[in-house]
């Protein structure tokens, strides 16, 4: 091309479409973001979620590895608390341990003979090896308490002495009448003494007959020292009696109380033995409810220690509530009350819809296990979903969560990224 040919061209007006073009693109670009100062959504934290209820099923685990001798129900029966649910092979009879443990609850040591004891608490029972040296530790307590209750020494000791008291008292009260008597001799003697005195002053009685007078008030006072000196010595040996009495009784009471105490003791012993026993051997309903079965069917079958053996759901389920986890990231977002979607695999959400819930409450701190996250609790409204579909309720339903943040245009989600840039 020559020269003049490439100005020429290159000095050309630009086409109509170059012309428009420019102002086509900012047109478009502001239409852009326009609709992205608009357009607004919800962020979304996902998370796993199990549905169940505020009354959960309970799990009954095998606290050891073992064989199930016997299973009392059927799958779907519905339990009493405190029923007995099964029973892991052990080398002690069912029906002794908890008889004996019927017995130590009626029991108020009110048993007086040993036939009596013998009666209640037989001797042969099949206790196994981990409760029947305690069982054997109350029965010998038992015994030596019925023995020292009903010896008799101390009945006989304490009459004997209750008897020396009653004894003495009657002494002390014969005793005092004469000292009574003795003093009014004395007041008696020195009365004549002085009128025999006034006599003899007047020479109407003898000398002789004065002496004899001053000799019987010197007598009644000597007889009138001696009662005193008896009475003083009855109340002495009162003293000593009363006080080997208090003696005695606190001494028996020191024994008794030494053997009730060994004896309470014995059966505390004899007690949490059985305890520990149940809680190993007896698989037992914490609350009435329906029982359902997982790997256990039947007798003779083996279980592994924390092997789930039967599961407990309750009558009363209460309200619906979900938990899931959520990541440590963006979890400062999540607030109560927050708007939640929950897709359950039980049900494909494209066929039968989504659950609609909301946050109810969250963890204050997070989980330390190998997945670390927050613990989220989301009230689920109820079991009809988006799509007008009523589901069928099973414990323990597992799906997605989706928990839907605040709204936020695309515009506020572009300078976000940005942000950071311009501090």
């Amino acid at each position: 091309m020559e020269l003049w040919e490439l100005n020429s061209y290159i000095k050309r007006e630009p086409h109509w479409i170059a012309q428009w073009g420019s102002g086509m693109l900012f047109v478009f670009f502001l239409s852009v973001l326009f609709f992205t100062s608009i357009f607004s959504f919800n962020e979304v934290v996902p998370a796993k979620i199990m549905v169940t209820t505020t009354s959960p099923p309970l799990h009954i685990l095998a606290k050891q590895k073992g064989r199930i001798s016997s299973v009392n129900y059927f799958p779907g029966d519905t339990v009493q608390k405190d029923a007995i649910l099964g029973i892991l092979e052990n080398n002690s009879n069912e029906d002794d341990c908890l008889e004996v443990e019927k017995s130590l609850i009626s029991d108020s040591m009110g048993i007086q003979h040993l036939e009596s004891l013998f009666r209640q608490f037989p001797p042969n029972l099949t206790l196994g090896l981990k409760i029947l040296p305690a069982y054997n530790q109350f029965l010998t307590s038992y015994h030596q308490l019925i023995l020292y209750r009903s010896l008799g020494d101390k009945d006989i000791q304490e009459l004997e002495l209750i008897k020396r008291t009653n004894n003495q008292g009657l002494a002390i009260d014969n005793k005092r009448e004469e000292y009574q008597v003795m003093k009014r001799k004395i007041v008696l003697a020195e009365t004549s003494l002085e009128r025999y005195r006034s006599l003899y002053s007047k020479g109407v009685v003898s000398r002789q007959e004065l002496e004899l007078k001053e000799v019987n008030l010197l007598n009644a006072q000597s007889e009138f020292r001696i009662l005193s000196q008896n009475l003083n010595q009855l109340h002495l040996e009162m003293t000593t009696l009363n006080r080997a009495q208090e003696l005695m009784q606190n001494d028996e009471f020191k024994k008794e109380n030494a053997f009730i105490s060994d004896f309470l003791l014995a059966k505390q012993n004899l007690m949490a033995a059985i305890s520990a026993w149940k809680e190993v051997y007896i698989l037992k309903s914490p609350i009435t409810g329906r029982i359902s079965f997982f790997e256990v069917w039947g007798k003779y079958q083996n279980v592994k220690q924390g092997e789930t053996v039967f599961t407990i759901v309750p009558l009363d389920i209460g309200n619906y509530i979900g938990k899931c986890k959520i990541p440590i990231r963006n979890s400062g977002k999540v607030k109560k009350g927050q708007k939640v979607l929950v897709k359950l695999e039980n049900y494909p959400v494209r066929e039968w819809g989504l659950l609609k819930g909301e946050v109810q409450t969250i963890s204050e701190v997070p989980s330390l296990d190998d997945d670390p996250g927050y613990i989220v609790y989301v009230k689920v409204e109820g079991l009809v979903t988006s799509y007008g579909k009523k589901l069928e309720f099973r414990q323990e339903m597992l799906g997605n969560a989706e928990i839907l943040l605040e709204k936020m245009t695309l515009l506020d989600r572009i300078f976000y990224q940005f942000k950071g840039l311009w501090s």
